[in-house]
């Protein structure tokens, strides 16, 4: 059986501004195989952009847990996250891409 590359576990991620929380993600879970093409579509204003920020390791979701290659990312901060993002992450999604860039 083939592991995920990419498991989301019931993400969510909340901001707080001002005062006024609004909710980005909730309890958003998903597995991507290798090989697999992946599309996240979804009207303006949905979480696509929170959720692809969580995905690179830009953001931090507020609640859930994100595995890269079976690695629990949710610890990950700084040099680490930045590593990770260079070794693991731009490689995913370059296989993904078949070397394209876009």
């Amino acid at each position: 059986m083939r592991n995920p590359i990419i498991m989301l576990d019931n993400i969510s991620k909340k901001y707080d501004e001002y005062g006024v929380v609004v909710k980005a993600l909730n309890r958003v879970s998903l597995k991507i195989y290798p090989g697999e093409f992946v599309s996240i579509i979804g009207p303006s204003g949905c979480g696509k952009s929170t959720l692809l920020h969580c995905m690179g390791l830009l953001d931090r979701p507020t609640t859930g847990k994100m595995y890269i290659e079976g690695k629990n990312t949710s610890k990950i901060s700084g040099k680490n996250a930045n590593y990770m993002r260079i070794t693991k992450i731009e490689r995913i999604f370059n296989l993904n891409l078949k070397g394209k860039r876009f």
